[in-house]
Formats: structure tokens, C-alpha cells, sequence
């Protein structure tokens, strides 16, 4: 059975550290808006907490420190170009395609570029999966492509849950569902759980895929 982010959340307990749940509410501006908007909206709203109890806030992945100095700098000196499209800009977004690849060794046809994870992720449901071929998904994890496939195109989405003690993606069980899959994915670290696969772990985890 898929959990989806908010019920992992809602299966914690009560009563843990302050200094935790402040520093991830911190982190939900985004929800709470959006929370507020459903509201408005006549949509479900956020289930009353007991007195004492404060909610914790992780399905936004906000950073509440904001973009460093470096990049706000950078931003603000090429705002003089902001009409521009991405294609007519100094430099190119092909430039910058150019730049990833070369960092990491790889061709410029396998980077891609989008506008935040879910433009990415939605489009490689679309490519990779059908009908016949289904999408491959631990569970709990960051849900876009399992709701976007399971809602949006009706395909079937085939989850393992990660393991009891370290909620850590438990690859060995994804891999005897990925025959005839189009498309397993991987969330490292994973989110909500905050536990990590190894650079030897997920290599190994593709060659057997």
C-alpha cells in the first residue's frame, strides 16, 4: 500500500523535540498557503490538533534560510535580461546544458532543464510510461510522479515500503517489480524520511535493474 507523505506524518508521535518540529515548520510556508487556499476553496482543511500539540510541516522542502548571497547576486545582475527567453539570453540556456555536462562528464542530450522537480518529473512520466508499462516507487516518497501517474494517466504504480527500523529505501524489494516497468524512481536522500542510499548502493541497484 503507497503512504503518501502526510500520512508517514500523521503515523508520528506526539511529543518530540521542540527545537525539531520549530525548525521543520519553518520549513511549511508553502503548505500553509496552500492549506488556506483549499480552505477558501471549500477543500479539506488540516484536521484540529489537541492542545500543546504543533504541527509539523514537511511536505513544502523550503529552505527558511532563503537563496545564499552569491546566488541573490548573481540573480540581480542578470535581471537587466529577465524579458528575454532562456534561448535569447547571455548566456544560453544551451550554455548552461553545455556546463553540467562537461562538469559531470556526460553529453549535453542527457541534461535536461526545468523549471522546478515537477515540469521534470511529470514530463518523464509521459515519455516512459503507458498502459504496459507501469512505474516503480518506494513508499513513503516525494509522490508527484506516483499521483501524477496514477491520476493524471491512469497507469499502474507498484510501491515497496522502506524498511521498519531505518526507513531507508529498500531497494531489494523494489527490484522484483521492475520487470516491464517504464520508468523506477528513486528519491535520494528520500523525502519525508531523510534517510540516504550510498553511491554503491544505487549503482548496484541499476545494473541489477
Amino acid at each position: 500500500m503507497s503512504v503518501s507523505r502526510r500520512g508517514f506524518l500523521q503515523g508520528l508521535k506526539a511529543g518530540r523535540p521542540t527545537h525539531a518540529a520549530e525548525f521543520m515548520a519553518a520549513r511549511g510556508h508553502e503548505e500553509h498557503v496552500a492549506l488556506m487556499q483549499q480552505g477558501r476553496q471549500g477543500g479539506m482543511n488540516r484536521p484540529q490538533l489537541p492542545p500543546g500539540v504543533q504541527a509539523i510541516r514537511i511536505s513544502s522542502n523550503e529552505n527558511p534560510l532563503g537563496p545564499g548571497k552569491a546566488a541573490i547576486d548573481a540573480i540581480l545582475g542578470k535581471f537587466p535580461e529577465a524579458n528575454r527567453y532562456p534561448f535569447n539570453s547571455t548566456p544560453l540556456d544551451a550554455d548552461l546544458e553545455m556546463l553540467i555536462a562537461k562538469i559531470y562528464n556526460a553529453k549535453r542530450e542527457n541534461v535536461v532543464l526545468g523549471v522546478g522537480s515537477q515540469e521534470l518529473l511529470k514530463n518523464a512520466a509521459r515519455v516512459f510510461l503507458s498502459p504496459t508499462k507501469h512505474l516503480v516507487i518506494p513508499s513513503p516518497t516525494y509522490g508527484d510522479p506516483a499521483g501524477f501517474a496514477q491520476n493524471q494517466l491512469k497507469i499502474t504504480v507498484k510501491t515497496a515500503p522502506v524498511t521498519d527500523k531505518t526507513l531507508k529505501t529498500d531497494l531489494s524489494a523494489l527490484l522484483p517489480l521492475v520487470s516491464g516497468a517504464g520508468l523506477v524512481y528513486i528519491c535520494n536522500p528520500n523525502n519525508p524520511t531523510a534517510t540516504t542510499s550510498s553511491a554503491k548502493e544505487i549503482t548496484e541497484f541499476i545494473a541489477a535493474v
